[in-house]
């Protein structure tokens, strides 16, 4: 009870203290006012005192009037005619006087009301302006405790400002001597690296002149031998080649000795180029000799052959148009939005926004899974395998493109580089090269080798599928979001062409002859185009028909006969190229077709949705 009351002291002192000085201030600044308020005090009651005793004077006054008055009376009544008029004149005298001195005080008592009145008004307006004084030095006060609090704060600040400089400062120092130290190292690693590129170039210039001995030895052999094969076959008759005539159907004579190929011959025996290039193109020649001698004891004038990859050769394959969906299974646990057959057609493999890049196979007439490769970090956008399909390639939405073997499943290659989604890529000429499409508006080529970019192709607009046209890796196509193809030659540094169609280009593909570009765009439309001449030569639509995202495929079929692609609808479209008519419509799919691949051999064809699904066609 002692502390609170102690506690409780405590406080009212300190209240008293505060007030104390509070009145000790404001009293400063006002102590005039306060002085002639005072003042006006003291002479309103000054003037109230003598008002009172003018009022009792009046007072009596009139009483001394009355008493006059009576008196007055009474002489008159008692007295003579002379004295009479005497008093009576006296008296009058004095009333008079008194009568002047009564009016003299009210004149007075009303100039000192107006005076209180004055007075009281100008009270009023000082404790006016004493008010808005108080309320200023109020607002004063709190604008000078939040200047106060600011000033804290802000020394403060600047103390953890020092603080922190000081350590920025100790940090610089530091970092300067790294920096001192890593140039003493850069310096000793430029001289090393000097000296070992010096030594690379010249262990370099010892392998190239090897490299060309051993080439200028293999060339004169590969010379000496095909010379020896040519002389053979030049001796040996030539059987006479029949081929079916487009206008009557009957074959043709046998090449006359001055028709251009026996001028090609000739000319190739006589003189042989030096050229490892032209060297196998000679080499072709003689293949095409030695078929023919093969081909003297079959009754077609040929040999079917298979390719390196276990395929039949293209030109051989007759397509048989889609009809019947045999086997719809779940691809993937999202869109399905890449589907392709392996260049053998034993192996299909897709990609869908699940991050996963699966491969199938055709077991029973249904899509079996094989493997699953994983390792993106998003949605795989397209797939493609290289020519010996030994590796597969997928684009991300990751920014990345990854190269797997498909003999083991393992993740061979990670190219990054892009800083956009890439959409489209592709084996550049052998598997040793990868060209890849993004939407951060650039073309990269990769060299597996090196695992690095060794060139990027500024487009000028999102790349949203591409194609390679020939087999050394030189030229490239492009569609993208501006409606436009672009052709670009690996050796230049700019495009070579470019066409514009109407819609945004969301595919494109190669006839095998890699004559004709089939592009697909958002206008609703499939449009052909002859290289040769560099323009579109027809349009494939369809009533019903719509592309239904900027990643829709649409395809040649191997003999290059049909197109086909899929709508948003789920159907897919098939036309003929000779007539540009609509062959046929499939419907099995429930959800937006987004791509399509036939099978080498043209007997069947697999599609893939938005719904997960990955559809296996066939004619039966």
């Amino acid at each position: 009870m002692a502390a609170s009351g102690s506690e409780e002291g405590g406080w009212k002192q300190t209240i008293l203290l505060r007030l104390r000085d509070r009145n000790r201030v404001q009293t400063h600044f006002f102590a005039d006012v306060i002085h002639a308020h005072n003042k006006l005090f003291e002479n309103a009651d000054t003037l109230k005192s003598q008002n009172v005793q003018l009022q009792l004077q009046t007072e009596r006054l009139k009483q001394d009037k009355l008493d006059l008055e009576v008196k007055v009376l009474d002489a008159s009544a008692n007295a003579g005619t002379g004295s009479k008029g005497e008093k009576t004149q006296a008296l009058e005298q004095k009333l008079f006087k008194l009568q002047e001195e009564l009016t003299e005080l009210h004149r007075r008592k009303g100039e000192n009301a107006q005076q209180i009145i004055d007075l009281n008004s100008a009270l009023q307006e000082k404790e006016k302006v004493l008010a808005e004084k108080e309320n200023k030095l109020l607002d004063t006060e709190t604008h000078l405790e939040a200047l106060k609090a600011e000033c804290r704060n802000l020394e403060q600040a600047i103390l953890e400002k020092d603080a922190l400089h000081q350590a920025l400062r100790d940090e610089h120092q530091a970092l300067q001597m790294t920096f001192s130290a890593l140039e003493d190292k850069l310096r000793k690693t430029q001289a090393e690296n000097q000296e070992l590129v010096e030594r690379w170039l010249q262990q370099k210039s010892r392998d190239a002149d090897k490299m060309n001995f051993e080439n200028d030895q293999m060339a004169r052999k590969r010379q000496a031998k095909l010379q020896r094969e040519l002389a053979e076959a030049a001796k040996e008759p030539s059987p006479p080649v029949t081929d079916k005539s487009p206008e009557n159907g009957q074959p043709d004579q046998t090449a006359p000795s001055g028709s251009p190929i026996t001028r090609m011959f000739n000319s190739s025996t006589s003189e042989v180029p030096a050229n490892p290039g032209h060297v196998g193109f000679i080499e072709s020649i003689a293949g095409l000799l030695a078929g023919k001698k093969r081909s003297s004891s079959h009754d077609d004038g040929f040999e079917p052959q298979t390719s390196a990859a276990g395929a039949p050769p293209r030109h051989y394959v007759t397509v048989t148009l889609p009809s019947t969906a045999i086997s719809k299974s779940d691809g993937h646990d999202g869109e399905v939005n890449a589907i392709r057959f392996s260049p053998s057609g034993r192996i299909v493999a897709t990609g869908g926004t699940d991050r996963k890049l699966k491969l199938w196979e055709i077991m029973n007439r249904k899509l079996d899974s094989k493997a699953v490769l994983t390792g993106s970090n998003a949605g795989i956008m397209s797939v493609e395998f290289d020519p010996q399909e030994n590796y597969i390639l997928g684009a991300s939405n990751d920014f990345a493109s990854r190269v797997w073997s498909v003999a083991d499943y393992r993740l061979r290659h990670t190219l990054t580089g892009h800083s956009g989604r890439v959409l489209a890529a592709k084996f550049l000429g052998d598997s040793s090269r990868v060209v890849s499409g993004s939407h951060d508006r650039t073309l990269k080529i990769w060299d597996l080798r090196s695992r690095a970019c060794i060139r990027t192709i500024f487009a000028g607009s999102s790349c949203n599928d591409l194609v390679t046209s020939d087999l050394s890796g030189t030229n490239i196509i492009s569609g993208h979001f501006d409606k436009r193809i672009r052709f670009w030659d690996t050796r230049a540094e700019s495009s070579a062409n470019e066409i514009t169609l109407q819609g945004k280009i969301t595919s494109l593909d190669l006839s095998l002859d890699n004559k004709y570009l089939l592009s697909c765009s958002r206008d609703d439309s499939l449009k052909l185009i002859d290289l040769r001449m560099s323009q579109v030569t027809g349009t494939f639509c369809a009533d019903g028909f719509k592309v239904g995202c900027d990643w829709t495929r649409a395809i040649f079929s191997p003999d290059a006969q049909y197109v086909v692609a899929g709508s948003s609808d789920g159907s897919i479209y098939i036309w003929n190229i000779t007539t540009f008519r609509l062959e046929k419509t499939l419907k099995e799919h429930n959800s937006s077709v987004i791509a399509c691949s036939w099978h080498p051999s043209g007997m069947m064809m697999v599609s893939c949705d938005k719904n997960k699904k990955v559809t296996l066609w066939s004619d039966m």
